[in-house]
């Protein structure tokens, strides 16, 4: 089956549905031309999302020669055909410098929306060259301090692009600027124990590669099963892995925390640095002065 067919056929399965849907895409931009951007709308593709991981010499350090100048290409021909377009920026330490710029260029360019997420460990890559990487939990702090204060500059000048909170460490930085009372109704939804933010693995997403494996979450090594031979319903409700991740009493650092049910870190980025989804996540400065 071809993109294009199977593109069609997911369409086809959310108009019989009663539950209503829409077809976002993550990809990279070298394919995308008037022609195929047309195609993909009429295929019911809503959202784009293209990565620009810095300026053009860092992200097509980190990428491929051309690609920052293709991402914007193609970026526009996109929004030509009616879809929206969002940037993700994965962030490193090598990489940081540019984020802020990148935020306003994407701006400039007219984006819907710009998102950031840190690294997790690559595969190929040995614990100690991850770890020289990361900040300091206080470096990430006042670096999410630089962007929030960022956020409401271009905001203002361009009020159509929305920025997304897209790590979970933004609730950690929210809740030190919330109201007395505010805080109050977080430590309710806590002991209530109902999930109401942070991480989605088992509580609304799962992951498949292009062989049919099914990951918890596609940030790091997480297999639960894989399909068609499973069924992704009976993967998500009874699978003992996925069943295992949903224990939040093994957080190391989380479990006591007023913030649990709204937060939690990163248990990709805890896993690629302590080798424990549950372990404290590094980059988290709750409980530090």
């Amino acid at each position: 089956m071809s993109v294009w067919q199977l593109l069609k056929e997911i369409r086809a399965r959310i108009k019989k549905s009663e539950i209503k849907g829409t077809i976002d895409l993550l990809g990279n931009p070298f394919y995308v031309n008037q022609v195929s951007a047309e195609k993909l709308r009429s295929c019911g593709v809503r959202k784009f999302q293209l990565s620009l991981d810095g300026l053009e010499e860092k992200h097509d350090f980190l990428r491929k020669k051309g690609s920052f100048r293709e991402t914007l290409r193609a970026a526009k021909e996109l929004k030509k055909a009616g879809i929206r377009t969002t940037c993700m920026f994965t962030l490193s330490k090598f990489n940081a410098p540019d984020l802020i710029p990148v935020m306003r260029r994407v701006a400039e360019e007219k984006f819907d929306a710009f998102a950031f997420a840190r690294l997790c460990k690559p595969e190929k890559w040995s614990v100690e060259e991850y770890k020289e990487q990361m900040f300091s939990p206080l470096e990430y702090k006042q670096l999410l301090t630089s962007v929030y204060e960022e956020h409401e500059k271009i905001a203002k000048e361009n009020p159509e692009i929305r920025f997304v909170l897209k790590d979970h460490l933004w609730e950690l930085f929210l809740y030190e600027r919330y109201t007395p009372q505010e805080r109050k109704e977080i430590r309710k939804i806590s002991r209530k124990k109902i999930v109401a933010s942070g991480c989605s693995l088992g509580i609304g997403s799962l992951s498949i590669l292009a062989d049919g494996r099914v990951y918890a979450c596609r940030r790091f090594p997480s297999p639960i099963g894989k399909v068609p031979d499973q069924r992704l319903i009976d993967l998500f409700i009874d699978s003992k892995k996925l069943n295992f991740y949903r224990d939040f009493t093994q957080y190391e650092k989380c479990s006591p925390c007023p913030l649990l049910y709204i937060c939690r870190g990163c248990g990709a980025v805890a896993c690629g640095y302590s080798g424990s989804f549950f372990g404290p996540d590094p980059q988290c400065w709750y409980g530090i002065n």
